[in-house]
């Protein structure tokens, strides 16, 4: 991974490598990569560069994926099980995957029972979690702003 890199961090959304920077941590010095995150309120994580390869960093998927992305939010069969707790386990494993169609696949089922009002406080907090991890990565691929992404997102669910 190299300064300046976009990269995809599971349940965080698209980030940048904005750094490899020395520490000095008393007796000695740790090199970590600064990693920007600016969906998340331009939060920065350090990591060991020792240890960098213990996380599941991908590259930023392209614009025809974005493309699959929509189209894919388009289907209506987005099956969850009834059981809210069974359900809240699937979706989590999906969000932690770096799949992008696990995490709109979580948008949309989450969604679609929104509408319906059974969702608890925990899955409220899930559907806008996976919101928000899909527009940082539509956002940083397209270049288009948050508030476009988030309407081209609605319009894709909705048609």
């Amino acid at each position: 991974m190299d300064v300046g890199e976009k990269i995809f961090y599971p349940m965080h959304g698209a980030g940048l490598i904005k750094s490899i920077e020395d520490k000095d941590l008393g007796d000695y010095c740790e090199r970590f990569y600064v990693i920007e995150l600016p969906f998340e309120q331009n939060l920065h994580i350090f990591i060991k560069e020792d240890d960098i390869d213990k996380f599941e960093f991908r590259k930023l998927v392209n614009e025809d994926t974005l493309d699959e992305v929509y189209n894919y939010l388009n289907n209506e069969e987005f099956p969850m099980p009834n059981n809210w707790v069974q359900r809240y386990k699937e979706n989590t494993k999906r969000l932690k995957s770096s799949d992008i169609f696990n995490i709109a696949y979580v948008l949309k089922g989450l969604s679609i029972r929104n509408e319906k009002g059974k969702l608890s406080l925990k899955e409220l907090f899930m559907l806008n979690l996976a919101k928000r991890i899909l527009v940082s990565e539509f956002v940083m691929v397209s270049g288009f702003s948050k508030n476009k992404i988030n309407k081209i997102i609605e319009y894709s669910m909705e048609h």
